[in-house]
């Protein structure tokens, strides 16, 4: 129990219902972006793997591959 401004003894209940709710969001956004950052990985070594005739087929080039494969996992395409 804690002493109020008024100097009587009452138990302080704290609202911890929203502070909860921030937490749970800000968890599930660095999750979701963990998950999708895994995604782009894994799309970025399959697409490494193309040859010449595919790479052509969806309008790119063997530099525009390197380009794509050599980004650090953290960097991805911004929204």
């Amino acid at each position: 129990m804690a002493t109020n401004t008024l100097g009587t003894t009452q138990p302080i209940f704290l609202d911890l219902k929203p502070l909860l709710q921030r937490i749970t969001q800000k968890v599930k956004t660095v999750f979701h972006r963990i998950h999708t950052a895994n995604q782009i990985a894994s799309e970025r070594r399959m697409l490494a793997t193309l040859n010449e005739y595919q790479l052509k087929d969806i309008g790119l080039s063997r530099s525009d591959v390197y380009e794509e494969v050599r980004k650090g996992y953290w960097d991805l395409p911004t929204r």
